[in-house]
């Protein structure tokens, strides 16, 4: 290759202010496109800012609605509470995944994130001690009257001097009880706790979901100097830890959780005493049915002793684990110690915060054992262990927890008396003085603890917590797919019908303030869920064209409707019903009291006439069969009420058509009543006399659409009404000879069984020993049936002598199936 040949500017005859020029020139020309390639850059990385001042701004739909925003307390009871923790701001907030570190710009945060995040939550939290616990616990007044009562009961009358030994040993027992109830929690191992769940619940749990503007609320009533009371819904094991996990990512102080003593195991019960747990037994009083003064005195001081130190607490309303996925009936006595805490002074006043926690998929797997009759396994240190390894080898999905907003027990507590004004300073230091604790040394929530009046609020308080915890759950993806799937397409269906028909729940969902713990398209979610859940509850198949032009095959999910596994599908489903409970108990109510009535309404064909009251009245009915297995409304709320606001609803939704008043009287004779009124010279007529009895009638659209809406609502809560049916018609068996309560519950759940086997119900969830055991506890509280103790102490169950008559019998057997459509 040649090289180039040099040429000196003065042998082409350029002068030296020329090439001065050129050089200015093109040094000018370089900077110029140096700029330019800058803006191009520019603009090639961030359009945003290239366009900012020559595009419009994107126009925002602020009609688009938000999440819901679930958890506000009662506008009746606690208005207060309602808005003082609560802004505008709240709601907008966004849901936080804690599971997900977020990154940090340092060393430590790039190379340790879970470490550094740990290292930066505040782990200097105060806690009393645990020996300052039970010397305080010992030294109660309560304590020494339940020990001196239990010695007197203990000793002969005849042999006093064995009195100061039965004062010994009961004093070294209520030794022993405190002691190994105290938690002793630890800051340290709080914060390895956090930093080991970081790492060890990502291994199995795709996320655990927060809201963030619950958790500011929860954040700035803990800051008020009060105890702040965490009343969660149970399901799984690991609530006892997660509650205290996720207050300690937000820097809350850590409660102090009542667990049962069947998780009192090595290893285990140290990590729960060092986090707060105090462990308690499951049945408070002996096994000969005499009342144990001594523990459930130290129990009692104990939480006292919790709340005077302005300590958090945590406990389960519901007792144990739910076994049907349906929230419990709420358990008064340990919620009777916080009330009684406020009432004798203990506290100034708490905040309740109540919590509901969705899992998409439960980490115990089912309690189909449970639920066919067998008798529970108790928990050992080597079944945790190999839990805990399968576990490792599974998948659960998303656990969304969700806070309710706090609200003060001194204003619950007034806005129960119309003569107590509520106080607009909650954090005073006033008292309630038209009720007051009683004293006693022994029972929690026992008659001998509070009054009538105090009990009925402690039952409120119980009610209406457990409600608001519902209605604060968030539903899950395989919830809502068990739930699709039991409903409407029971036989299965296709994934676009199936999604079509989730587009729809989702949509439902939100109309009603209920929030959903997934995001994304449904035919994805239902594909997600179904796997999630397993191929032995959701079997996926190949179906067949849907008409004969149609060459195409459609993928089908069938859910497997055999026992046992039905119930752990249903277990899922049923967490839904509380979106629709009202609605299915006025559809069934409507159902039932169109049987009675097929009058069709002269010129409207499409329409079936039936009476508003009837359907009231069966609507009541209903509630009050199912009173067990539902919180249907608020204590501050009636239950009529809730089903004219349902049926006004209806009538929104076309789904009621206009209505018309039907009076008794004819026109001549409501004519000449209402002359005489008017002409009457006495002011006390009642003019519910005078425009005589009126009727107002219903008219149910029979529309394809509407039909399948009644259809829909009215299979929510078939398989209860057959579990209840099917225990009224074993009430027979009670006629010639009184059963053992165990015996009668074993002869209904294998009845029930027997008519899954032989295929003569559409429900086989209906055998659910759960349900089978409230239907049970219904005929006691009807006094339909008594309960006594038999011999060798066990419960005795016989039919009353009114229901001894074949007629009244068959009366509630048939009130019973009228409710079976």
């Amino acid at each position: 290759m040649a090289s180039p040949i040099y040429c000196s500017p003065h042998l082409l005859g350029i002068s030296k202010q020329r090439m001065s020029d050129g050089i200015q020139v093109y040094n000018a020309m370089r900077f110029k496109s140096r700029i330019t390639s800058r803006k191009k850059s520019t603009q090639e990385l961030i359009p945003e800012l290239a366009s900012f001042k020559t595009v419009a701004p994107p126009y925002t739909d602020t009609t688009v609605p938000l999440r819901p925003f679930m958890g506000r307390c009662c506008s009746k009871c606690t208005p207060i509470s309602r808005g003082m923790f609560y802004d505008n701001d709240t709601s907008a907030m966004a849901i936080r995944d804690i599971l997900r570190v977020p990154p940090g710009s340092g060393f430590l945060s790039r190379r340790f994130p879970v470490l550094a995040h740990e290292l930066q939550l505040n782990n200097s939290q105060n806690y009393p001690s645990s020996r300052t616990m039970v010397s305080s616990v010992l030294n109660c007044e309560r304590v020494h009257a339940a020990i001196q009562k239990s010695a007197m009961a203990d000793v002969e009358e005849d042999k006093p001097e064995r009195f100061t030994m039965a004062i010994e040993t009961h004093s070294a027992r209520a030794f022993r009880l405190v002691t190994n109830m105290a938690a002793s929690i630890k800051n340290y191992v709080i914060g390895f706790t956090g930093w080991f769940l970081l790492k060890f619940l990502s291994n199995f749990l795709s996320g655990i979901q927060v809201h963030k503007g619950q958790m500011e609320e929860v954040k700035k009533a803990t800051e008020k100097g009060t105890p702040v009371i965490f009343l969660p819904l149970h399901r799984s094991h690991l609530d006892y830890i997660l509650v205290t996990f996720i207050l300690h990512q937000w820097n809350i102080k850590a409660p102090h959780i009542a667990a049962g003593d069947n998780l009192n195991m090595p290893i285990f019960s140290w990590l729960m005493t060092h986090l707060g747990g105090f462990f308690i037994k499951r049945k408070l009083d002996r096994d000969d049915g005499k009342k144990d003064y001594v523990y459930r005195a130290v129990l009692h001081s104990y939480m006292l002793e919790v709340l005077k130190r302005n300590q958090n607490l945590e406990f389960f309303l519901e007792g144990g684990r739910s076994r049907s996925g349906k929230a419990l009936s709420p358990k008064g006595g340990l919620l009777s110690v916080v009330v009684d805490a406020f009432m004798d002074g203990t506290m100034n006043d708490a905040y309740i915060v109540p919590v509901s926690i969705s899992y998409e998929k439960v980490l115990e797997g089912n309690f189909n054992r449970e639920q066919m009759g067998n008798p529970k396994v108790k928990e050992t240190f080597i079944q945790a262990i190999s839990a805990v390894w399968r576990v490792f080898k599974s998948r659960f999905g998303m656990v969304r927890v969700d806070f309710a907003q706090p609200f003060s027990l001194r204003e619950y507590v007034q806005s129960g008396q119309p003569s107590s004004p509520v106080s607009s300073d909650l954090t005073s230091n006033g008292s309630v003085k038209s009720m007051r604790s009683i004293s006693s040394d022994s029972s929690l929530c026992g008659s001998d603890i509070v009054g009538d009046d105090l009990r009925l609020i402690i039952k409120g308080l119980g009610e209406h917590v457990i409600y608001d915890a519902v209605k604060t759950q968030s539903i899950m993806s395989t919830q809502l797919l068990a739930f699709l799937l039991l409903t409407k397409y029971r036989q299965g269906g296709t994934v676009e019908e199936l999604a079509r028909a989730m587009d729809w729940l989702r949509q439902e969902l939100s109309q009603r303030g209920r929030d959903v713990g997934f995001t994304g398209n449904s035919v994805a979610v239902i594909n997600y869920a179904s796997a999630l859940l397993g191929k032995h509850l959701i079997s996926r198949r190949i179906g067949c064209p849907q008409n004969e032009d149609d060459n195409r095959s459609y993928d089908m999910l069938v859910p497997n409707t055999c026992l046992p596994d039905l119930f752990e599908l249903s277990y899922y489903s049923n967490t839904v019903i509380s979106v629709f409970l009202m609605e299915a108990v006025v559809a069934t109510a409507i159902g039932v009291a169109c049987d009675e009535n097929l009058t069709v309404k002269q010129g409207y064909e499409d329409c079936v006439t039936v009476s508003k009251d009837t359907v009231i009245e069966k609507a009541l009915g209903l509630c009050d069969l199912l009173q067990f297995e539902f919180t249907f409304t608020p204590p501050c709320v009636t239950t009529t009420s809730a089903v004219i606001d349902v049926l006004d609803k209806l009538t929104t939704a076309e789904v009621i058509l206009p209505t018309e008043t039907k009076s008794t009287y004819s026109n001549g004779k409501l004519w000449a009543d209402r002359l005489a009124d008017s002409v009457s010279w006495d002011d006390d007529v009642d003019d519910s006399v005078s425009l005589g009895k009126s009727t107002q009638l219903l008219q149910i659209s029979s529309s394809k659409e509407n039909v399948e809406k009644l259809s829909f609502l009215q299979s929510i809560l078939a398989p209860l009404i057959e579990s209840y049916w099917v225990c009224a018609c074993n009430l027979v068996r009670l006629e010639d000879k009184d059963l053992t309560e165990a015996e009668f519950t074993h002869k209904i759940h294998t009845f029930a069984k027997e008519r899954v086997f032989k295929g003569l119900t559409n429900y086989a969830e209906s055998s659910s020993l759960e349900t089978l055991k409230n239907t049970i506890r219904l005929v006691n509280h009807k006094k339909i049936t008594d309960v006594y103790m038999g011999p060798g102490n066990k419960k005795m169950i016989q039919l009353r002598e009114a229901y001894r008559e074949e007629q009244k019998l068959t009366s509630f057997i048939d009130n019973v199936e009228s409710f079976k459509l």
